[in-house]
């Protein structure tokens, strides 16, 4: 009896593996890269000024700067649904200012922290078009060339079969973390199950919680009618209006009959307050219902941010209703998805975690295919389905990569007047993933793994070499000023690549081998 329910928990296993790693290797890749969409941003807009920016601000220059964003914002942008400013944390850089006008469109403008004045418009506009390491991001969870709500639903059925394949890998392994300990290499398919085994031991908690968490991430959309039905069609605004009612009550007016009438705004100067600060939300400025939220940095995991809201006309901070327990709940599960606490070393962590998700995905998919190559597929249509899965794994292990390779290539190549670059440059990586695909299909496996794991090798070893011949910010340049943005996408790019060489390097012994074992027995 437990014999069958375990065999019956394999079947689950790779089945629910097999039908959507893809997808999942896919959407583990992007998310993975998404940790550092910052950085990959900064490396995508090399005309942007990166001062070395050393010396942090102190609490006197923030009043100076926030006083003359406030009356460059009161003197052009007004009348507006709300304001964003975002000050600067070292001397040297800018204060970003975002607001929305009356119309509902949105502006943004860089000042100077010291003189209040707008940044040179011109210098904004050599920037190049790119969708950066934030378009990767977003890649993870809404796909692309389909409808936003599509891609949201493919990857949540896709990360439900991922928790039912986690779930049923543990109770298949009957050594689960003994064989965390096991490796045999050069076993065949004892070593992909062994490598399986390991990236599953290795990374399990964040698996689980980055599977479980993305599906509480869109919950909205994946089961709306509990939330429908307990809080108005009207979702997901009535949710929120329970269970978070600070978001509502930061529009609420204490004096109604003044709600809509002008009112000058208090100093945000003097509502400063203490801690390392994000940025600030001024809603409806200059009127009688406007609220000032000051976002601090924190490395909580129960909130990114916290945050201090005052009356925008009376510069009074404001008491606000406390968040249900279940809203911070699925706050704290949406920032150990993202990442938003994390120092730089626990982000690495989560970088290096969702490497070894990656190379879970990849080895089970791998592992599939092992298993079956020796057995006789005797109706075409079993051909058929295995050559389909062993095209569809060297596109995605390897051809993948390569593809994102050359998105970081055409950020460099493309000219900077094409119309709709950055659209271009997600065309680029797709193109390439497609022809890897065709040429899988094409090409006998062991031939398609060799070439395409030497082009993604050569590929992302070739970009810092590329990045020093286009810019002026080369891997040199940065690392002597401590420009770790630049540095670290060509140093990783470098890692990478090695790590392309050596499963090139493998697969070529493997190759060789089996050769001469046929020559052999010939």
């Amino acid at each position: 009896m437990k014999e069958g329910f375990r065999q019956s928990m394999a079947w689950l296993h790779t089945w629910s593996g097999l039908l959507v790693g893809w997808v999942l290797l896919f959407v583990f890749i992007t998310g993975t890269l998404g940790y550092f969409r910052a950085a990959i941003d900064d490396w995508m807009r090399p005309e942007q000024a990166q001062p070395l920016a050393t010396e942090l601000v102190s609490i006197e220059q923030t009043r100076h700067a926030l006083q003359l964003t406030q009356q460059w914002l009161e003197a052009n942008a007004l009348p507006a649904h709300y304001w964003y400013i975002e000050p600067p944390a070292h001397v040297g850089q800018a204060v970003d200012v975002e607001w929305q006008d009356s119309q509902g469109q949105y502006h943004g403008r860089q000042l100077n922290a010291v003189t209040g004045q707008v940044l040179e418009p011109a210098a904004v506009e050599r920037v190049r078009e790119t969708g950066g390491g934030t378009w990767l991001y977003r890649l993870h969870y809404q796909l692309h060339y389909l409808p936003e709500k599509l891609g949201n639903w493919i990857v949540g059925i896709c990360s439900m079969f991922m928790l039912v394949a986690l779930i049923s890998g543990i109770i298949t392994h009957k050594k689960f973390f003994k064989d965390f300990f096991t490796f045999r290499p050069g076993k065949g398919q004892r070593s992909w199950l062994d490598a399986h085994n390991l990236a599953g031991v290795l990374a399990l908690p964040f698996l689980l919680m980055i599977t479980y968490s993305g599906l509480v991430f869109f919950m909205y959309i994946y089961v709306p009618v509990g939330m429908q039905v307990a809080y108005g069609w009207d979702e997901p605004k009535g949710y929120v209006n329970v269970l978070n009612p600070r978001a509502n009550n930061l529009l609420i007016n204490p004096q109604p009959e003044t709600a809509g009438l002008p009112a000058p705004l208090a100093p945000l100067a003097e509502m400063l307050v203490p801690g390392p600060l994000h940025g600030i939300d001024v809603h409806a400025p200059a009127t009688g219902k406007a609220r000032v939220v000051f976002y601090l940095e924190s490395e909580r995991i129960l909130r990114g941010y916290s945050s201090a809201v005052f009356s925008g006309p009376t510069g009074q901070p404001l008491a606000m209703p406390p968040e249900a327990g279940i809203w911070q709940f699925q706050n704290t599960l949406t920032n150990l998805h993202e990442g938003n606490y994390a120092s730089l070393p626990l982000r690495w962590l989560y970088f290096f975690s969702g490497l070894m998700g990656c190379a879970l995905i990849a080895t089970g998919l791998v592992l599939w295919t092992v298993k079956r190559k020796n057995r006789q597929h005797t109706s075409p249509a079993a051909q058929y389905a295995f050559r389909l899965v062993e095209s569809l794994n060297i596109a995605s292990i390897a051809g993948l990569p390569a593809a994102i390779a050359v998105y970081f290539w055409a950020n460099r190549l493309l000219p900077l007047d094409l119309p709709n670059r950055a659209a271009w440059e997600a065309h680029c990586l797709f193109m390439l993933w497609g022809l890897s695909l065709l040429h899988a299909c094409c090409r006998p496996a062991q031939r398609a793994w060799l070439e395409q794991l030497g082009l993604a090798a050569l590929l992302t070893g070739l970009l810092p070499p590329l990045n020093a011949l286009t810019t002026d910010r080369h891997l040199g340049v940065s690392l002597a000023q401590g420009d770790w943005s630049m540095a670290g996408v060509d140093l990783t790019a470098l890692g990478f690549s090695t790590l392309f060489l050596l499963a090139l390097s493998k697969v070529r012994r493997r190759a060789t081998s089996v050769s001469r074992s046929r020559a052999t027995t010939a």
